[in-house]
């Protein structure tokens, strides 16, 4: 693991194609800062997060988990090892083992800052997190899907949350194509997380969070004005400022 020796912008660049799960590079830009325990904080409205985790040279993995306040939190880790084997991060945090129905967690599922040290126990340096509040209805529908594709049949639209590596972006990919009108229109299926993400970062998440081995805290980088998507139509968020982050822009 190599820490950046930059300070106070927080830089993770990810230059190199290597293998495996991920590709391409990402500028982290510092913004307003949150402690663990705040982000960690059970959140009133039901959200969908969109998890991608960087290595020093790579996007590594991809994974989505939903949150939802009554019905429990769901974590979908497509060809994931979380929860498989105990791993720690060199502080004395010990990664729990639990049950995975068909690459979904449905018990023990972790908190965003649980899942940063078990990325940090696999040596990845950085964690973006891009978040869409959903209403109700919406988040129900979801909730309902994803244990329908943790059985053995699936959906009636064939989705099924088992994944063969490396394929995890392919997977969630697929599943904005089925079910994600509303949230984010992804027409191609990525094999690297960071293209997903890429393209996930101009449908206007309502939030984007980014974690660095560099930075004690979660950092919060950027938010858009919250707009609750339904089934029956598209969100529109208006224009926002594209964010410099050094020397390029990212556009929202």
């Amino acid at each position: 693991m190599v820490e950046s020796t930059m300070h106070p912008v927080i830089a993770v660049l990810l230059l190199t194609l290597l293998a495996a799960c991920g590709s391409n590079g990402i500028d982290l830009k510092q913004g307003d800062r949150y402690s663990f325990r705040q982000i960690d904080q059970p959140a009133a409205t039901p959200r969908l997060q969109i998890i991608v985790t960087y290595s020093d040279q790579r996007s590594t993995h991809a994974a989505l988990r939903l949150v939802h306040p009554t019905r429990g939190d769901l974590f979908w880790d497509p060809a994931g090892n979380y929860g498989v084997v105990a791993l720690e991060d060199g502080t004395g945090w010990q990664s729990p083992l639990v049950h995975r129905n068909n690459d979904l967690i449905a018990t023990d599922v972790p908190s965003l800052s649980a899942y940063w040290r078990y990325a940090v126990a696999t040596e990845d340096t950085a964690m973006e997190i891009l978040e869409w509040t959903l209403s109700e209805n919406r988040a129900g529908e979801i909730y309902d899907i994803l244990l329908a594709g943790a059985r053995d049949g699936g959906t009636a639209d064939r989705f099924r949350t088992r994944t063969t590596a490396p394929y995890c972006s392919v997977s969630l990919s697929e599943f904005f194509q089925l079910y994600g009108k509303g949230l984010a229109t992804v027409k191609d299926s990525y094999i690297w997380p960071s293209d997903l993400a890429d393209d996930l970062r101009t449908q206007h998440p309502h939030r984007r969070l980014v974690y660095a081995i560099d930075a004690p805290e979660g950092v919060y980088v950027q938010r858009h004005a919250p707009v609750i998507p339904d089934r029956a139509s598209a969100s529109e968020t208006g224009g926002h400022e594209p964010i410099p982050v050094r020397g390029r822009t990212i556009s929202n």
